[in-house]
């Protein structure tokens, strides 16, 4: 593996991914629901994964919250985003590509004046002075008439061929001595012209006969003078701002773009200019270059294609126009399919069109209703993921690419089933993970994929965490993730482990899988500092622990009885989770330690045994949910507790818990975040009645403890009877309702 991984896999077995296919793009018509289909409105990404993901409580984010709750730490910049998008955006006109579309609005200005008057001049000349006075001008003036017009009617030609050859063949790269010529042709035509003007006003010796002859002769000379100047004032102006001011390079730069990109910025101005000049000089106004490269993404020319997708590459990820840009190719029907089209291209020659046009798809992913539309693409799942299972080293940064789309695509419940289900896709992520070989990128971004995967709700859901654990070197593959060194993909792997457990035909399959358990064991209960992001996956850790071992006798004796734990016949892991009671992660020890207490060996128990009154203590003095996991310990642990440590812990406390107990059955409401804390206080209650007879009667006394326990079952809810949560719905069940619970708990205090 790369530098990143300080551990090397051993005996990584082939996932099996199947090879790529050719996949179809169906592109839909330009009147379909894909040119504004029904998405959410916010331009951010919906969280899905772990924003909306609860093990142990039914979505706790959604409790009540006051009534003018403070903006999140999300909420604000979200909006900062939305503001700064929305603000009117501060660019330097001088080099913005808007200059150029006033650049070519001047020119066209100019050249359109200039053939006006050169028409005009054509009209005087031919009916005026050719016509009119074609007798009575001298033989000099009729062939310098006559010069004249040849000269600038080979201007004007030479001109618009120009433009047309410069337009069609820029992206050819045949430019060469044609423009050239007609180039230098032009200044020619117009120097001619401009000597012959000024030598005849100067001379000014129009000795025509006729009276009118010789204001006619001045008029005309005058206006191809006048129309040459302009001419001449347009490619001087033309000169300074494209080759001294090399305003195309500039702009280049400013819309950060590659300098590769220079001739495809040419063929834009050129393609701006001709539209000028064409039709209305406004025109080119209204003309921009996302429209131009839109428009050049359809054609069939390899090299305009290139250039159009890599402009587009650019300006959707860097730069002012970066949402614009994002905004209008998610909105103009045709486009997305394109670049579908494109990124399923095998042609070697076609490679760095592919490449561009899957970071394109990638930037347009960051809005959730670019996701839509994508995900609404018949095809479009099989093009993205066409390329992952190519074996080539070129394309290994499209692989991370096309792995960053699929994580941004996974917005939606239903999205992300259509993930899931594409063919091959789960065996080709298991086996980036577990190959030596794979970029630490590539590697984080297939066990993110799989995480959001993993943490799908419903029926969906459930099938496809077991088509998961059903990939044979995934489970084993992430279980060697856990023992790297690298936190980021460790949390990864714990969060997927975690999530697949969620399942209770999988927990055994998942804790049969050598070393699971006990790697999870060793970054649970490694030293880590207050704070840190050590201590975070260490307490994750510890919930993937928690959710294999509920009601999982097997897994249970995994975690105890391995052999390289034991010593004197209680097991080591035993008593560090013991030590772990009075750590930040004491909750999740206390809550392993409640699975375990019925697969504990005699000296297992008398060890547990006697740290009762340490956690009695946290039954007393604890908050929130470490006195839940505490009283859910406690009433575990009770029932089998010895006489002389249940007198010296638990007897001795008898006052202090009976006040605790009012207190804790005074809540008539379930809490969404300590949805078993009323469970665990019933469990405790019951414990300590059938164990001894003394807190019977102290109940008993207290009068209100039977309407606390009335109260209860009033407002018993079936959220209480579950461990795990997949959203709103119910997962790993209790063995026993809160209401079974409550009513033994009332039949103790009416017994005799």
């Amino acid at each position: 593996m790369d530098s990143w991984n300080s551990r090397k896999f051993q005996g990584a077995q082939s996932a099996g991914a199947p090879k790529s296919t050719e996949v179809t793009i169906q592109v839909p018509s330009s009147g379909s629901a894909l040119a504004s289909p029904t998405s959410p409105p916010s331009s951010t990404r919906t969280p899905y994964t772990s924003e909306l993901w609860s093990v142990f409580s039914p979505h706790p984010e959604v409790e009540q919250q006051p009534s003018t709750p403070k903006p999140s730490a999300p909420e604000l910049q979200q909006l900062s985003t939305f503001l700064k998008s929305s603000a009117p955006v501060k660019r330097n006109n001088s080099r913005s590509p808007e200059q150029l579309n006033l650049i070519a609005f001047r020119l066209a200005v100019l050249e359109k004046f200039a053939t006006g008057l050169g028409k005009l001049a054509f009209v005087w000349a031919t009916v005026v002075l050719l016509g009119g006075f074609v007798t009575n001008i001298q033989a000099k003036d009729f062939w310098t008439i006559s010069a004249l017009l040849l000269t600038e009617g080979t201007r004007v030609f030479s001109r618009s061929s120009e433009l047309e050859w410069q337009q069609a063949n820029y992206s050819l790269g045949i430019l060469g001595f044609k423009s050239l010529f007609m180039y230098f042709l032009q200044l020619a035509s117009a120097t001619v012209t401009v000597c012959f003007s000024v030598y005849r006003l100067a001379v000014h010796d129009f000795n025509g006969e006729g009276k009118n002859t010789k204001q006619a002769l001045m008029v005309f000379y005058a206006m191809m003078l006048a129309e040459t100047s302009l001419f001449l004032l347009e490619r001087a102006y033309w000169e300074f701002k494209l080759r001294y001011q090399r305003l195309l390079e500039v702009v280049t730069r400013t819309c950060e773009l590659d300098q590769d990109d220079i001739e495809t910025m040419k063929q834009y101005w050129y393609t701006l200019y001709s539209r000028s000049l064409n039709g209305s000089v406004f025109d080119g106004l209204g003309m921009d270059l996302i429209d131009f490269t839109v428009e050049k993404l359809q054609s069939s020319i390899r090299e305009e294609q290139l250039g159009s997708v890599n402009i587009l590459s650019a300006l959707v990820s860097k730069g002012d126009s970066m949402e614009e840009t994002q905004r209008r190719i998610g909105t103009t029907p045709g486009v997305v399919e394109r670049l579908l089209e494109m990124i399923t291209w095998k042609d070697p020659s076609e490679a760095e069109i592919r490449k561009a046009a899957t970071i394109v798809i990638k930037h347009l992913v960051r809005h959730s209703h670019n996701c839509f539309r994508i995900s609404a693409i018949p095809g479009s799942l099989e093009a993205i993921t066409s390329l992952l299972a190519a074996r080539e080293e070129e394309v290994l940064e499209e692989k991370s690419y096309r792995l960053t789309i699929l994580n941004g695509l996974a917005v939606d419940h239903r999205i992300c089933v259509r993930i899931g289900n594409t063919s091959g896709l789960i065996s080709i992520l298991v086996e980036f993970i577990q190959d030596e070989e794979t970029s630490k990128e590539v590697f984080r971004q297939s066990l993110d994929l799989l995480k959001t995967l993993a943490s799908v709700r419903g029926d969906s859901g459930r099938s496809l965490r077991k088509k998961m654990v059903s990939v044979v070197p995934a489970v084993r593959s992430l279980q060697r993730i856990c023992n790297l060194e690298d936190l980021e993909l460790q949390d990864l792997a714990v969060d997927v482990i975690k999530l697949l457990a969620t399942e209770d035909e999988l927990r055994d399959c998942i804790g049969a899988t050598g070393g699971v358990i006990q790697s999870l064991m060793a970054i649970f209960t490694r030293e880590t500092a207050p704070n840190s992001d050590q201590l975070t996956i260490a307490m994750r850790a510890g919930e993937a622990i928690i959710v294999l071992v509920f009601q999982c006798p097997n897994n249970c004796s995994r975690l105890l009885m391995h052999k390289s734990c034991r010593q004197g016949g209680v097991s080591k892991t035993l008593k560090s989770l013991i030590n772990m009671l009075t750590k930040p992660v004491g909750v999740h020890a206390a809550t392993i330690l409640q699975s375990l207490c019925g697969d504990l060996n005699d000296e297992e128990k008398l060890e547990l045994g006697a740290a009762i009154s340490r956690i009695i203590q946290m039954v007393l003095e604890s908050t929130d949910k470490e006195q839940q996991a505490a009283i859910g310990l406690a009433a575990a642990i009770i029932p089998w507790l010895d006489r002389r440590n249940f007198e010296q812990g638990v007897l001795s406390q008898q006052s202090r818990l009976c006040e605790k107990f009012t207190e804790l059955l005074s809540h008539t409401a379930p809490s969404r975040s300590l949805n078993r804390i009323r469970r665990y206080s019933v469990e405790l209650l019951n414990s300590l009645v059938a164990k001894d007879a003394r807190f019977l009667r102290r109940f008993r006394e207290d009068g209100e403890m039977e309407a606390s326990l009335e109260a209860m079952l009033a407002t018993a809810s079936d959220e209480e009877n579950f461990l795990t949560f997949s959203g709103f719905v119910g997962l790993t069940k209790h063995s026993s309702s809160l209401e079974e619970l409550v009513n033994s708990a009332l039949l103790n205090l009416h017994r005799l």
